[in-house]
């Protein structure tokens, strides 16, 4: 399994499946990604709306929480006040979603800060950019 943890209050796993689990503090920006049970979770738990979706890595903002899959589409979910979850809005996701801009975009590697994320691929829009924030 590989991990990652960031924040100290939430931590995702990715079986060798690609299924994506998480536990720690739930809230209601939905930073667990289990829709509408913002209760916290103290044992791994599936994220549902990742079931059938093979997922490489995840990274962690703040409070948002982004994932790449094995073909390159990026989901993202949680808190969204500066538009880092890239669904065009600022309202947030209690549950993973496609981040449609990125589909055609040959996404390899996500990362995000604090309130922001990046995403590479080969065809990401900007002048020259390899790296574009998803505030698109």
């Amino acid at each position: 399994l590989r991990s990652r943890l960031l924040p100290p209050t939430l931590l995702l796993r990715i079986a060798e499946a690609g299924q994506v689990f998480t536990f720690g503090k739930g809230d209601e920006d939905g930073r667990l990604g289990h829709a509408e049970d913002i209760e916290s979770k103290s044992q791994p738990t599936p994220v549902r709306a990742l079931e059938g979706v093979k997922v490489l890595s995840i990274s962690l903002g703040f409070n948002h929480s982004v994932a790449l899959t094995d073909n390159c589409l990026v989901y993202s979910w949680g808190r969204s006040e500066y538009g880092q979850l890239g669904h065009n809005d600022i309202a947030p996701s209690m549950t993973p979603r496609m981040v449609e801009s990125l589909c055609d975009k040959g996404v390899h590697t996500i990362s995000t800060g604090a309130f922001h994320t990046c995403a590479l691929g080969s065809e990401l829009p900007g002048p020259g950019l390899p790296c574009a924030s998803v505030h698109l």
